[in-house]
């Protein structure tokens, strides 16, 4: 795997050259082996944490998986353009906008950090943050330059133990998906999720049951770009993710 800056990744995807690289100090994987209109994304997939951090770090591994999104990388390794981010969600968060991506102090109700952040601590993965969108710009420019159209699956998944109730076991998130324009694609999405059979497991596909779509991804393509559709799909968090993955592929292809 190559190594490359930023601008070398945006200089060999102008170009329309395919390429598989660690990006910004392996801060995130770009991976092209063919241009078609389709990006897959597993923004959350990543446990590091630079040794700056590490010394006012207090949440164990444990519950940074239970916010993070392990394992989606290989859930969409198949797709044909891939973007993974490295980086712990807890280190600066790629679903946030860039100055509120980086916590302050506390998330999810409980202490992250010893004492907050300094200034220059949260500018460098500030940076890193920046970095990842300006590939990502970079990409789906490409694409609709060449298609017209193209989609984003921006996949996550997600801790079901949490919620008191029946949960299904994937949640499509249309809060900002100009649904007038492509609602008919998200219920066709919907309905083949549901079609899919897994062993020992009874299947269930729903739109904003228990999320929906209120993330900075979707927002930061819907801003910069008119004719990409963004699917957030959350899973539950289970060992079959993988099989899912081979299924999105072909759904998409089909």
């Amino acid at each position: 795997m190559l190594t490359l800056s930023e601008k070398e990744c945006i200089a060999l995807i102008n170009r329309g050259e395919c390429f598989q690289a660690e990006v910004e100090d392996g801060a995130f994987i770009v991976k092209i082996d063919d241009y078609s209109p389709m990006v897959c994304t597993a923004i959350h997939n990543g446990h590091r944490l630079r040794d700056d951090l590490k010394k006012s770090f207090l949440l164990s591994d444990e519950e940074r998986f239970y916010e993070e999104d392990p394992y989606t990388d290989e859930l969409i390794s198949s797709f044909p353009i891939v973007l993974i981010g490295n980086d712990s969600r807890f280190e600066y968060d790629l679903n946030r906008a860039k100055t509120l991506s980086t916590y302050y102090k506390t998330a999810w109700d409980k202490q992250v950090w010893e004492k907050p952040l300094s200034t220059k601590q949260r500018a460098f993965s500030h940076a890193k943050h920046e970095s990842f969108y300006n590939v990502l710009e970079a990409i789906i420019a490409r694409l609709e330059m060449l298609f017209k159209n193209s989609i984003v699956f921006d996949m996550h998944s997600y801790n079901h133990q949490r919620i008191a109730k029946d949960t299904p076991t994937f949640n499509i998130g249309s809060g900002q998906i100009d649904v007038e324009r492509w609602g008919s694609i998200c219920h066709y999405f919907e309905r083949e999720l549901d079609k899919i059979s897994l062993p020992n497991l009874d299947v269930r596909a729903a739109t904003d049951e228990v999320f929906q779509g209120r993330g900075y991804l979707i927002a930061h393509i819907n801003a910069h770009f008119d004719n990409t559709l963004v699917l957030p799909v959350e899973v539950k968090k289970s060992l079959w993710m993988r099989r899912v993955g081979r299924f999105i592929l072909w759904y998409s292809k089909s």
